[in-house]
């Protein structure tokens, strides 16, 4: 019986996941951002993992 269940799950599993991850695409689309901005972002990315990274072993 178990097998039953899941021969008939998987194909509906199947669409849910594929409706997530469509979902996710569109709203979380890809967009062009300007290089100085990108590095920005980073720099302060890696300052701030610094930052925590000091204030653990400290």
């Amino acid at each position: 019986m178990p097998r039953e269940t899941d021969d008939q799950t998987a194909p509906r599993l199947e669409q849910l996941v594929t409706d997530w991850c469509d979902a996710f695409a569109t709203h979380f689309r890809a967009r062009w951002v300007p290089m100085e901005h990108q590095v920005e972002h980073q720099s302060r990315t890696v300052l701030v993992a610094a930052q925590q990274a000091r204030e653990q072993t400290v």
